[in-house]
């Protein structure tokens, strides 16, 4: 499904419904994306997907209306427990037994996306009180974040509505763009016979995997945004030049900006953040990564990435609590771009676990080296 959103018509769609309903009532606006997104949802995947995005949309609004409608009474906190509680089960049973319903629903990957949406806008209800059923439906259902997200929050769909056509040509040229140069990427990406490669040829098919993963990804990301500033909705940002990063902890500033900022205010924060000391902050910053790899799919690989990345964060903190900076004495144009290249390569090292499995590591680093 997500090949839709370079569809020329999808584009044209968009266009003329941001015309239509320009100017018109918030709730107006909402139904009618609300109508537009289950019609080209039905239209690609029939009726099985269609109806479990609708259930699932109307689930998710059906639980913040009980959230809001129990607010600050004695038992709101249980009531957000519980739902919370479905929500995230459906994506684990999801996660774990996606081949299973692969047989029966298409672009099932968007239900973990659909999960981090619909947690919020519990979330969000339970502390704000308010919510309604268009805006509800809206978040949780909106069509050019269904696959791939950005995430998106509740207040992106009632804010201001925002058209600027200038910026929708700028992010559709872009996004083209990276998805072209995403592919010749793909090209030199090995992914079996390793054996039949050098181990320059391997090096670089490393190399040329975490561009691939940046340049569909952001491509897809940059599209998204466009699409929604057609119908005058401002999609949130996902990517900020993440490979210039200087740290592991600026690549996370950087890097799927709406994930990264989900898992902060909805993980990290409320376990205790930086407010617990070192150690706890450390510890947190684990469980958080350890959470966002195990979202990803539930295999030893996705397990491991999260744990390395948790781990280089921790080992930031601790290098910035004690002031620890080797490089620091070179000169300022040798040191920021070396910061940049070894950055790089550790995210690079992060996207060789993230792609293969465990056996398909080991066999790789067998011929690499």
């Amino acid at each position: 499904m997500l090949e839709l959103i370079i569809f020329p018509y999808i584009w044209l769609i968009f266009l003329i419904t941001g015309v239509l309903i320009k100017g018109k009532s918030y709730r107006f606006r909402s139904y009618v994306l609300i109508a537009i997104s289950i019609i080209l949802v039905f239209s690609y995947s029939g009726y099985s997907t269609s109806i479990l995005f609708l259930f699932l949309s109307l689930f998710g609004s059906f639980g913040a209306y009980v959230i809001k409608k129990y607010h600050r009474r004695p038992i709101d906190k249980l009531i957000l427990v519980f739902f919370l509680f479905l929500i995230i089960l459906v994506i684990i049973c999801f996660l774990k037994y996606k081949i299973y319903f692969q047989k029966y629903f298409l672009f099932l990957p968007s239900l973990s996306y659909l999960g981090f949406r619909c947690i919020d806008l519990f979330i969000s209800t339970y502390r704000s009180g308010e919510s309604d059923f268009h805006s509800s439906v809206l978040q949780i259902s909106f069509f050019p974040t269904l696959v791939m997200g950005p995430i998106t929050r509740v207040a992106n769909f009632k804010s201001k509505p925002y058209y600027n056509y200038e910026d929708v040509i700028n992010r559709l040229f872009l996004g083209l763009l990276f998805l072209i140069f995403g592919n010749l990427s793909k090209n030199f990406v090995i992914m079996d016979d390793f054996k039949m490669y050098s181990s320059i040829e391997l090096l670089n098919s490393l190399i040329m995997n975490s561009f691939f993963i940046y340049f569909i990804f952001a491509g897809y990301s940059s599209m998204i945004i466009g699409l929604g500033l057609l119908v005058g909705i401002k999609v949130p940002e996902n990517f900020n030049n993440p490979y210039f990063s200087t740290s592991i902890t600026d690549f996370w500033r950087k890097w799927h900006m709406s994930l990264s900022f989900w898992i902060r205010d909805y993980i990290y924060i409320p376990l205790g953040g930086n407010r617990l000391g070192l150690l706890r902050k450390s510890l947190n910053i684990l469980i958080s990564m350890v959470i966002c790899g195990i979202w990803h799919g539930v295999t030893f690989n996705f397990l491991i990435w999260g744990i390395y990345h948790g781990f280089l964060l921790a080992i930031e903190g601790v290098m910035r609590e004690y002031k620890i900076s080797p490089l620091s004495n070179l000169p300022n144009y040798i040191y920021k771009p070396l910061k940049n290249i070894i950055t790089f390569i550790l995210v690079t090292i992060g996207w060789f676990i993230f792609t293969y499995d465990i056996e398909s590591i080991i066999i790789y680093l067998r011929y690499l080296f």
